[in-house]
């Protein structure tokens, strides 16, 4: 049986059974949606200095112990609210909250509520709403391209970004296969696409990109931790060059962390399934059929 580290009504739980009734009450779980508005009269209006994003170098879900701000090598103390745990700024934007505890999480400090908790639309709200407050802007979202690259971000984040967890936490051997291979053809198309052009869009840098440079980025620690190793990285010269590119951007370059990846993954390699390298060869041994 699998075990989850999650909020249940307010209350940091380790180690309960992952049971199908768990399962869908973690679906239906409030989810932290809301945006940073140019209108002066919203609940979030742009304001400088107003908000905290809570982030890890790392990986975007928690341990068993959940995102802790003790000193250490992986997290810094709590600079807004002085918690000892992110599930504490959780339970204050929502005292019953149940669901997962992840990053990154923005928060508005005024209120000391969680505007949103989903990466694809902070980075937006990020790159648009608040660009006038940026000293560098750069346009993630060209207008010509909105319509196109949301569902190619979307796309990256289901089958390629968040794929590699459903891999690496397989509960069945069924399970991982299937999403093992699913992950590998989605690669695989993603190396296809870059075979046209620097970037998903020819040569401009978008949103799109740095959704799947993050997972690049960490893909060695994936391909070893998470047993993602179907195929080695050099099977994929197109996107290893365009994760060198991107990773060269300076702006890029100042957020990168690999000792962080480095330190954070074997702390949860315990997590994975005791079969899962035996189901690796199982793969293995099918697809060189």
């Amino acid at each position: 049986m699998s075990f989850l580290s999650v909020m249940i009504d307010g209350a940091w739980w380790t180690d309960v059974p992952a049971t199908p009734g768990l399962d869908a009450r973690l679906s239906r779980a409030r989810v932290f949606t809301e945006r940073i508005s140019p209108d002066p009269k919203a609940s979030f209006p742009v304001e400088h200095g107003r908000y905290h994003l809570y982030v890890s170098y790392a990986c975007p879900w928690q341990g068993r112990g959940g995102w802790t701000f003790e000193a250490g090598a992986l997290s810094d103390a709590d600079p807004v609210f002085g918690a000892s745990h992110l599930a504490e700024i959780y339970a204050r934007s929502a005292s019953r909250y149940t669901g997962k505890v992840t990053v990154p999480c923005l928060v508005d400090r005024e209120s000391g509520r969680i505007v949103n908790n989903e990466s694809r639309h902070i980075m937006e709200m990020l790159a648009t709403a608040c660009s006038p407050l940026a000293r560098n802007p750069l346009d993630l979202y060209p207008e010509d391209l909105r319509g196109l690259q949301e569902p190619l971000s979307r796309w990256i984040v289901r089958h390629i970004s968040a794929a590699v967890y459903r891999v690496g936490f397989a509960r069945s051997f069924t399970d991982f296969r299937s999403e093992l291979i699913a992950l590998f053809k989605a690669l695989d198309k993603a190396e296809r696409r870059l075979g046209a052009g620097p970037y998903l869009f020819g040569d401009r840098l978008t949103a799109a990109d740095l959704h799947l440079f993050t997972m690049l980025f960490r893909f060695e620690v994936y391909a070893h931790g998470l047993r993602c190793n179907l195929r080695p990285i050099t099977d994929f010269p197109n996107l290893l060059a365009y994760r060198e590119r991107i990773a060269a951007v300076p702006e890029v370059a100042r957020t990168l962390r690999p000792d962080h990846v480095a330190i954070h993954y074997p702390q949860h390699l315990s997590e994975i399934p005791a079969d899962i390298d035996a189901w690796l060869e199982r793969v293995r041994a099918e697809t060189s059929m």
